[in-house]
């Protein structure tokens, strides 16, 4: 799975957290 911004497959689950969007995309 390629999301284009290097997250890895298991972290999938969690990039629409606030945090952890803000944290690895934003």
């Amino acid at each position: 799975i390629d999301t284009g911004c290097g997250i890895p497959p298991e972290h999938l689950p969690h990039i629409f957290e606030p945090f952890f969007t803000t944290k690895d995309v934003g």
